[in-house]
């Protein structure tokens, strides 16, 4: 088992490699090398996932597939953040409209009397 966290351990993977590494892979590599269990793997791979996310030496480069930040250019970098995590659906969100709130409020309130008469 190797000394190193597991995040350092796939940076050394990802930099030994001329491309970028996929997700699946990359927890395997690093399973493999850390030898940890089948159980603790399973309990681990999120708060991993969370790591090289939050690490700005990874870069996710699409389709959760990870290279180094360092490998890229500072325009390059932002593209594939851009790309990465923009969602479609923001730009298709309304405005809030304070009126619409009010009548839902009402007719929650509505529901509930008439669910009220139902019981009786």
């Amino acid at each position: 088992m190797s000394k190193k966290s597991n995040v350092d351990v796939a940076y050394d993977i990802i930099a030994s490699n001329s491309e970028p590494v996929d997700f699946t892979s990359l927890w395997a590599k690093v399973v493999e090398i850390q030898e940890i269990s089948e159980d603790d793997a399973k309990t681990k791979v999120g708060p991993f996932y969370t790591s090289i996310l939050l690490d700005g030496r990874f870069l996710n480069v699409g389709e959760n597939t990870w290279a180094l930040r360092s490998r890229y250019s500072s325009k390059d970098a932002e593209a594939f953040l851009e790309v990465c995590y923009t969602d479609d659906d923001d730009e298709q969100e309304e405005e809030f409209d304070p009126e619409e709130k009010e009548d839902f409020e009402d007719e929650e309130e509505s529901n509930e009397t008439e669910s009220d008469y139902e019981e009786e």
